[in-house]
């Protein structure tokens, strides 16, 4: 059996709990034994919690994460104990050392898998395999202990078509004649930079056609992002909303172009969605998801504002049929089949690698 265990599932909708649902539902649907663990399943406190956050700000730490990690990560050494699994996929650091701690000579230990985009150093003891979603990390860690695979996002077998866009404006309020600029982040200050990104936009003066699509969810630092944003208003249209995974084809649906504008990312399943639904996509020419991607996007240079509206109109021009191959594309290279047996076959070999050890 695999487990797939994180506490922001049916708690919160980032990047995260969507990667691991969606994998989840991939192993399913080939008859592979699986369980999918979250806040429903096993108690943890939320780290959002206003009591949380009071007493972080008190001590000026991040208690919230640690605590809600830590109450999980113990619940969940329980559940492992219960049920034998043999792999462990989770995505949080944090989880696997306090599992690690108590059950690391523990007979019927699973093969403890930590899928991750961020920088991976050395020793990282307490997993058996490293998934790694970016793929330049990956190339500089292959000697590292422990082993480390690559394995990227994936766009999902029963993957939501596309609807016209004038539906899909319709559904989320916007008007027909719009050009909509896709922004798919999070609502906060700092890693996919949105206030830097709309400051920048506000700049290079817009026509009043345009409409900057921001999809994502609330934070800790969203009343801050907006009240800055709010200053914007007078120079540039945006309008913010929050969907459900489900829900997301209507975003791509009615969006003229995609922006991402985070300098460190992981992967960029914004990226690859908005390339499988036909979308331009644009991105700093300093960003890892450039080795991903490669000739897929349009890079812009940060520090010139000009380029960024030049290439922002001369994405509404690149014929359908440009598109459309670049959507094959992606779906050929990141289809759930070839991750899943990425997957299966860095257990498998793990898995004999161990044997031999154990013998």
């Amino acid at each position: 059996m695999i487990i797939l265990a994180s506490p922001g599932i049916g708690r919160r909708n980032r990047g995260f709990e969507s990667a691991l649902q969606l994998l989840f539902e991939e192993l399913q649907l080939r008859d592979i034994e699986c369980k999918l663990l979250g806040s429903r399943d096993i108690y943890s406190p939320n780290m959002d919690s206003k009591f949380l956050k009071y007493i972080s700000s008190i001590f000026k730490l991040n208690l919230g994460y640690k605590v809600e990690m830590g109450i999980f990560a113990l619940g969940l050494t329980i559940q492992l104990i219960i049920t034998r699994p043999r792999t462990l996929i989770i995505m949080d650091p944090a989880i696997a050392k306090t599992i690690h701690f108590f059950i690391k000579n523990y007979k019927h230990k699973p093969i403890t898998i930590l899928w991750n985009g961020g920088p991976i150093k050395p020793p990282y003891y307490y997993v058996d395999l490293v998934a790694q979603t970016n793929i330049l990390l990956f190339q500089e860690s292959k000697s590292f202990e422990p082993s480390q695979f690559y394995l990227p996002h994936f766009i999902p077998t029963n993957f939501h078509p596309k609807c016209s866009a004038e539906i899909a404006r319709k559904l989320l309020g916007i008007n027909e004649d719009k050009i909509v600029i896709l922004c798919v982040s999070a609502v906060n200050e700092t890693h996919k930079q949105v206030l830097t990104l709309f400051t920048q936009l506000s700049n290079i003066n817009l026509s009043d056609r345009y409409l900057i699509l921001l999809v994502g969810n609330l934070g800790s630092e969203s009343h801050s992002v907006f009240e800055n944003l709010k200053l914007l208003k007078d120079r540039l249209a945006w309008k913010h909303i929050t969907l459900q995974s489900n829900e997301m084809y209507l975003a791509y649906s009615a969006a003229d172009v995609s922006i991402l504008w985070s300098k460190k990312e992981g992967f960029g399943m914004c990226i690859l969605e908005s390339i499988c639904y036909e979308i331009p996509v644009i991105v700093r020419a300093e960003s890892d998801v450039n080795a991903t991607f490669q000739e897929l996007l349009i890079t812009v240079s940060e520090s010139d504002s000009s380029d960024l509206k030049q290439k922002i109109e001369q994405s509404l021009h690149i014929s359908p049929v440009e598109l459309k191959a670049k959507s094959v594309t992606v779906q050929n290279k990141f289809s759930a089949t070839s991750v899943i047996e990425a997957l299966i076959t860095s257990i498998e070999d793990y898995s004999k690698k161990r044997k031999i050890y154990e013998n």
